[in-house]
């Protein structure tokens, strides 16, 4: 249904906005709140950010892992493997090294103590 999705859109949009751009460059903002337009608009050759690792607060690569869970498991736009493209076009020097496969098989719910949380998808995403 249509206001589900917005309403899971604008969560998401939310805890982009929130918790997520806080890891980034101020400036990169705009573009990070752009790419969840993107993907929930089914978008996989999206805008990318091309910034490196060291440039993050403190990011590593599996916190890339739970942001594209946290899109894929609530706004229904694109299937896991296209998700997994989706994140490497997205962020396309941090994960330069990291392969569509790995990405995949990291993109689960297991709990892993991380800077961006694999959030459950019962549970709210924005407390």
């Amino acid at each position: 249904s249509t206001r589900v999705r917005s309403s899971a859109a604008s969560d998401v949009y939310k805890r982009q906005e929130k918790v997520v751009a806080q890891y980034f460059p101020k400036e990169l903002t705009p573009q990070l709140l752009h790419l969840v337009e993107e993907y929930a608009s089914g978008i996989i050759r999206c805008t990318p950010i091309k910034i490196g690792i060291n440039d993050t607060k403190g990011l590593r690569p599996i916190d890339f892992y739970h942001l594209i869970w946290n899109l894929w498991t609530r706004l229904d736009a694109l299937d896991r493997r296209a998700s997994c493209r989706f994140i490497k076009n997205a962020f396309p020097m941090i994960l330069e090294n990291t392969n569509e496969e790995t990405i995949y098989r990291k993109m689960n719910d297991t709990y892993v103590r991380c800077t961006i949380e694999n959030i459950p998808k019962d549970e709210p995403l924005v407390p």
